[in-house]
């Protein structure tokens, strides 16, 4: 499971705020996951807030995994 989390600076933490949903995989070609997303999802956060946070580098992505379901990997989004 990934999301976009936000808002936050590097050195903060926040809830997610869009859940990725992953519509292909595949190993032969390189692509890993792909997928898209039309809305946030979450109530609390429109798109146009949504670009703004990642305008201004003020969200990240956290990647969760079973070993690790508080997060495995995390990276800010910057512009």
């Amino acid at each position: 499971m990934a999301h976009i989390h936000g808002p936050a600076g590097v050195d903060a933490a926040a809830s997610p705020i869009v859940s990725f949903n992953v519509t292909t995989t595949s190993t032969t070609s390189g692509i890993i996951a792909a997928g898209v997303f039309t809305s946030t999802g979450h109530a609390t956060i429109n798109m146009d807030s949504l670009a703004v946070l990642l305008r201004n580098g003020n969200a990240y992505v956290n990647v969760h995994t079973a070993a690790n379901p508080n997060g495995e990997i995390r990276g800010q989004i910057v512009p």
